[in-house]
């Protein structure tokens, strides 16, 4: 499966039962294939095509005609030919991971009334002076960007800085002012320049988490810099170096600078399904383009079960938009396809889910 087999606690999407006490299973990645290649789960009576960013985990096994390059969760490179039978990762140490992440039903009901952050919003931050990104206002003839410090028991919310910027959606950290500072948590606020009450912290998400970001501790950085190195030294191709390195940053949640890390990334499904679970987390938008362009890549791919994902999660997102007739055509299409893999668990799963949404 692809990208969001990673979530399958929140989306249901295969047969894996985790939880928040069990060990996280290890996560290996395909990074590439001369030949062909596909993929059994555990619960699945059928292989289906495995290609570049196909995530694997204990149980799986591969079928290789040619040769497949793979890295462990111990961030070790494997490669194999001719292969049939379980992921010959055999590592004790898991530096990639399952991440139990929960996605978020971003909908708000102000429309584009209001500008609303993208970035950075909610998490860890490894940048000391990230860039800004919001959603653009209606009649917005300009913007305010401020950086507010959160109140802690020693210390009032206060600005850090203001700065007006004209009709943009995005702006970089100033040059001119300090740079975040570790163990301070820190709300980033975009406003209407010509209509202030106009902000995004009437986004319904602020009452219920004031989407606070922190910057990395030093220790935690050195422990990131110190698996980037590691990364870069499997000497892979800048595509697959960015996605195993958007793939630790994420576990991390590291979300924002898994995105700066992948904006300029190749059209590749699994890149466009890491950043639709980065934007589930923060705008409903943004993850339904995500992973529409997710489903169009795996349709030219015949990549099955990056399409059967991609369908889930837009029935979940369609779902969310109050679109029922939607919500079920989607998840028909990923039943269907999930039935073709014998993925008899999850067939069960979407077959009651369809009988409770008809039952509405």
């Amino acid at each position: 499966m692809r990208w969001f087999m990673l979530l399958s606690l929140v989306l249901t999407i295969t047969g894996c039962s985790l939880t928040a006490s069990a060990p996280n299973p290890p996560l290996h990645i395909l990074v590439d294939v001369e030949g062909h290649a596909e993929v059994k789960r555990s619960d699945w009576q059928s292989y289906a095509p495995a290609m570049f960013g196909t995530m694997l985990t204990s149980g799986d096994e591969l079928r290789v005609q040619g040769r497949a390059t793979i890295v462990c969760s111990d961030l070790q490179l494997i490669v194999v030919d001719d292969h049939q039978g379980i992921i010959p990762c055999g590592a004790e140490t898991h530096i990639l991971s399952y991440p139990l992440l929960e996605a978020v039903g971003s909908s708000h009901s102000h429309g584009d009334s209001i500008p609303l952050v993208i970035t950075p919003l909610q998490g860890r931050l490894l940048d000391p002076r990230p860039q800004i990104r919001w959603t653009p206002a209606h009649d917005a003839e300009g913007y305010r960007v401020t950086l507010l410090r959160s109140v802690t028991l020693l210390t009032d919310e206060r600005v850090v800085w203001e700065r007006d910027v004209g009709a943009v959606t995005s702006m970089d950290f100033p040059d001119d002012v300090a740079a975040l500072e570790p163990g301070v948590a820190y709300q980033f606020v975009v406003a209407v320049a010509n209509d202030p009450q106009r902000s995004s912290q009437q986004d319904e998400r602020f009452l219920r988490n004031p989407n606070l970001v922190r910057l990395l501790s030093a220790r935690d950085t050195e422990l990131i810099s110190a698996y980037t190195e590691q990364i870069a030294a499997l000497g892979l191709d800048p595509t697959a170096q960015k996605l195993v390195l958007a793939t630790l940053y994420y576990q991390q949640r590291l979300t924002i600078d898994a995105l700066a890390l992948l904006a300029d990334a190749p059209d590749e499904p699994v890149i466009s399904y890491v950043r639709g679970m980065i934007y589930l987390q923060i705008n409903a938008s943004l993850a339904e383009e995500a992973f529409q362009q997710a489903l169009a890549q795996s349709l030219e791919r015949n990549d099955l079960e990056g399409q059967g994902v991609a369908l889930r999660i837009l029935s979940r997102l369609a779902l969310i938009q109050d679109d029922q007739a939607a919500s079920m055509a989607y998840l028909r299409a990923s039943l269907e396809i999930y039935r073709q893999i014998g993925a008899t668990e999850t067939v069960r799963r979407f077959e009651a889910s369809l009988a409770a949404l008809a039952e509405e």
